[in-house]
């Protein structure tokens, strides 16, 4: 038998009424409602934000890709005084994650501001992403960075790479 617990909230009178409604359109009691509500917006939440574990080398070259044409045009765009400058600044939204080190942050400098592709290999993005269970630093701290709230999840970066520029650069 599963425990149940209770979930006491104050919410806004106006909004208690539309979820009252919205539970007698679809034929539900309100807490049968609001219960599977919470439900699928967790699950949602979770694809939203998992890294497949299955990180090809195209989903890799998709992510480098992404990366540095979204790192080329935030250094472009807020004019930094060079690219070592732009890339200390990126670098202090990673450096918050547990998970990054100096290792990754030598490699992604590598990548950024030479030539080097790809940034990293499928093993460390696996292990950034404990095996597809986590959001990914890198993700997570470009993310933060561009500060773009029309930012794509981590499946279509890895799936669409440096094409989904063009859908976000007037979004910052």
């Amino acid at each position: 038998m599963v425990k149940r617990t209770q979930l006491n909230i104050n919410i806004d009178e106006n909004l208690l009424g539309e979820l009252k409604k919205l539970s007698i359109d679809e034929g539900l009691k309100f807490a049968d409602f609001i219960r599977n509500t919470l439900k699928n917006k967790v699950n949602s939440h979770k694809k939203e934000y998992s890294f497949s574990s299955s990180i090809s080398n195209r989903r890799l070259t998709n992510l480098t890709s992404f990366t540095k044409s979204l790192f080329k045009l935030k250094f472009h765009k807020f004019r930094y005084k060079n690219e070592e400058k732009a890339f200390e600044d990126f670098v202090s939204y990673l450096d918050k994650n547990s998970r990054w080190n100096k290792t990754y942050t030598q490699s992604l400098k590598e990548s950024l501001l030479s030539d080097k592709t790809p940034i990293f290999s499928i093993e460390e993005i696996n292990f950034l992403t404990k095996n597809g269970t986590s959001q990914c630093p890198l993700y997570l701290g470009l993310k933060e960075w561009i500060g773009c709230n029309e930012f794509p999840s981590q499946d279509l970066i890895l799936d669409l790479g440096s094409s989904l520029i063009p859908l976000i650069e007037n979004k910052f």
